[in-house]
């Protein structure tokens, strides 16, 4: 589905998510329309969920086709094709200036705007390479730093990710490990 060159992708993150979010629309190879939620996880696109599109309203369905030569066309109601209109217009959107950007954004009352402090708040510290800068086992790690072993495991695996308040205590123990040591025994 990310091979059709008439893709659309759509950033979907709700702020109470840990991470981004993102869905794309697209075609596969044997012509089924498919919607997929994804993410990033460690420079590799991690699917959350994928379906198959089957069946929508009459207001918001649209019956697409691969022609011989690869590209999309949507099927009108009476038969006809017409090439298929993406939702993004990049290039209007190139053409305009950060303000004009920035200016749209703010007038959208579904758009989150994320300030600098936002991004840096959501970013998830790399476990993996926190415990590995400090040369500890998982099981020294959790040990040390009092975080239950499989709860590790989960976070560098990427099958849970941390909440805000662990994202902040491992911040804090890439940072100074060793006063997060001396606090913890004291």
């Amino acid at each position: 589905m990310f091979e059709d060159p008439d893709h659309d992708i759509t950033d979907v993150t709700e702020p109470d998510y840990s991470e981004e979010r993102f869905r794309a629309i697209g075609m596969l190879k044997d012509g089924r329309l498919v919607t997929v939620l994804y993410t990033h996880r460690s420079h590799k696109r991690r699917i959350i969920s994928a379906w198959k599109i089957t069946k929508m309203s009459e207001e918001t369905m649209i019956q697409a086709r691969r022609l011989a030569n690869g590209k999309l066309v949507e099927v009108m109601p009476d038969g006809t094709e017409r090439k298929f209109v993406r939702q993004t217009d990049w290039a209007a959107f190139d053409a305009q200036t950060d303000e004009e950007v920035m200016t749209a954004v703010l007038s959208d009352p579904d758009a989150i705007v994320r300030t600098d402090e936002d991004r840096k708040d959501r970013h998830v510290p790399n476990v993996r390479k926190i415990r590995q800068k400090l040369q500890l086992t998982q099981e020294q790690f959790a040990e040390r730093f009092q975080v239950p072993i499989g709860t590790l495991r989960d976070w560098e695996q990427g099958v849970t990710m941390p909440d805000k308040a662990a994202r902040s205590y491992l911040r804090v123990i890439a940072k100074i490990p060793q006063a997060v040591i001396e606090a913890l025994a004291a």
